[in-house]
């Protein structure tokens, strides 16, 4: 997951989310590996796709903050 991150805020978004591919796939159960996906998949315009993974986190842990301000945000986005 860290490393994900690191490649994610170098501007290395595919390599991202590959490596958060790989986390999620080891824990499926990780509410961070699936909100930093969103994150990623949101930076991308993949608003769709980030839903997705953010409702996942939420699923995971429907008291994650971070993962339920970024649910908000898509929503509006979504809605347009």
């Amino acid at each position: 997951v860290n490393r994900g991150i690191a490649l994610a805020l170098l501007g290395r978004y595919s390599e991202a989310l590959k490596d958060l591919d790989k986390a999620a796939a080891l824990d499926l159960n990780n509410e961070k590996t699936w909100y930093n996906k969103a994150l990623v998949h949101h930076i991308l315009r993949q608003h769709n796709e980030a839903y997705r993974c953010v409702l996942r986190a939420l699923h995971i842990n429907p008291n994650y903050e971070h993962a339920k301000r970024l649910k908000e945000l898509l929503d509006k986005i979504l809605k347009q």
